[in-house]
């Protein structure tokens, strides 16, 4: 699969994408895994989701991986066990 970026096709699996490329990865806000700094738009293979928080000083745009995303854990929340 191939995704058009500025006019130049760039293969999936090349090292400029963010998926392949550890200088463009974030760690997940909940659990601190490495994940793509990239949202791909198609949720099925999502590995990255965008999660908006307010505070006193404003709003910011945290990531989180697919796990931590499913499960609804929040930043500064720790995981339970039943």
């Amino acid at each position: 699969m191939k995704k058009n970026d500025g006019g130049r096709v760039i293969p999936k699996g090349s090292s400029v994408r963010a998926d392949r490329n550890p200088t463009l990865r974030t760690t997940c806000a909940v659990c601190e895994k490495s994940i793509p700094t990239h949202v791909e738009s198609s949720e099925g293979i999502r590995e990255t989701w965008p999660l908006v928080v307010s505070d006193g000083d404003g709003s910011r745009v945290l990531a989180r991986c697919t796990a931590c995303h499913e499960a609804g854990r929040q930043p500064g929340q720790t995981e339970t066990t039943a």
